[in-house]
């Protein structure tokens, strides 16, 4: 749980629609998903390795002490805490107010030119209440996260499942038909958007001092972990290109203030379903 929930978030969702700009092809979107998922699990059976020798809490701020030096784990640690992780978090955050904003109209507030400003001011109010949980401590903040995780969990399985039976969609629109042969540089854009997606996987390091038995543990739920993760998102974008044409994520990726997931809903459930 720990490994999917820090995984799962706002990419599955919204990034189809940049891949459609990249690469062109529902083919190759998932391709690149795929892609990205070999790669990101490759990481984690790294990380997984060096987890079961160093089972301290820290994560890959030990391994890089341990492996290379202070100077070099001194450099990532204040990366990570300055920019790695509360860009990730103020980013995350940022597309959970952009969608409340889609359904619930937000006053549109411009202050010492700052533009966007009650969409701005409600994403720093959700990160202090979710770190205001995680700072009463770590009983409270695994409960939010199990609760959470599960219903994306929930959510994710239930859209392939609608889309599949319900969104009356072609399934030649995931096969590979165009005449073009794709670019690399194609392939490494669309690969991009899902490498956000798969970001985080390697957090769970930071908590070896808090699992039970991190040695057999940590490597079972990194691999683990980040399997069930690529599975669950190949599947939900396949099921997003079975709905709609290509052609049509790229329309909401120009418009730039849509989510893919809720067009794919709305397409043939309606406005209620998409909320």
């Amino acid at each position: 749980m720990l490994v999917v929930s820090a995984m799962v978030g706002s990419g599955v969702f919204k990034k189809v629609a940049p891949m459609a700009a990249d690469t062109g092809s529902a083919f190759w979107i998932l391709a690149c998903w795929i892609f990205a998922g070999i790669v990101s699990w490759f990481g984690a059976l790294s990380n997984a390795e060096v987890a079961s020798q160093i089972a301290e809490p820290g994560g890959q701020y030990v391994y890089f002490k341990r492996i290379f030096g202070k100077p070099l784990a001194f450099l990532y640690g204040w990366t990570g805490f300055t920019v790695v992780q509360s860009a990730t978090a103020a980013s995350v955050s940022y597309v959970f107010s952009e969608s409340v904003n889609s359904f619930v109209a937000l006053p549109q507030l411009t202050f010492l030119g700052i533009e966007n400003l009650s969409v701005k001011i409600l994403t720093v109010a959700v990160l202090w209440i979710i770190t205001g949980i995680n700072l009463k401590g770590v009983h409270q903040g695994e409960r939010l996260s199990n609760v959470l995780t599960s219903l994306v969990i929930l959510c994710i399985i239930g859209i392939t499942i609608l889309c599949f039976m319900n969104g009356k969609g072609e399934v030649t629109q995931l096969k590979l038909t165009e005449t073009k042969a794709i670019t690399p540089g194609a392939i490494f854009l669309g690969m991009m958007s899902a490498f956000w997606a798969y970001e985080g996987w390697n957090n769970l390091g930071f908590l070896a001092g808090e699992i039970r038995n991190p040695y057999k543990n940590i490597p079972l739920a990194l691999a683990g972990g980040v399997g069930f993760v690529m599975l669950m998102y190949v599947g939900i974008n396949a099921s997003y290109l079975y709905v709609l044409p290509v052609e049509e994520f790229q329309k909401i990726h120009a418009e730039g203030n849509s989510i893919a997931a809720v067009s794919v809903i709305q397409s043939f459930l309606g406005p209620v379903a998409a909320a």
